[in-house]
């Protein structure tokens, strides 16, 4: 590798979601449906200035949670060359 840098730390599951879990078949075929509901309520809504006050159905996904992975923890993973977020280290200025 370039930098150097250990991975032995760095936990994937915990920042990123898998491949089958953003394109989980089900969870697209559920979202069109919805989707096919909610464009004319959406139209409805529109049209009657939200007078009517139309409910949209939620949008499915992935429930699981996953942690942020910002700039800041990079670089401190490009300084420290091990992964440890932010929040475990303390510099000095």
């Amino acid at each position: 590798m370039k930098n150097n840098l250990n991975h032995n730390n760095f936990k994937y599951e915990e920042y990123f979601l898998s491949e089958g879990e953003i394109c989980n078949p089900v969870f697209l075929l559920k979202n069109i449906f919805i989707l096919i509901i909610r464009m004319p309520l959406f139209f409805l809504n529109l049209i009657t200035f939200k007078q009517l006050n139309l409910k949209y159905p939620e949008f499915t996904g992935e429930d699981r949670y996953v942690k942020d992975l910002n700039v800041k923890d990079l670089i401190t993973w490009f300084l420290e060359k091990e992964f440890k977020t932010s929040n475990e280290i303390q510099y000095i200025y």
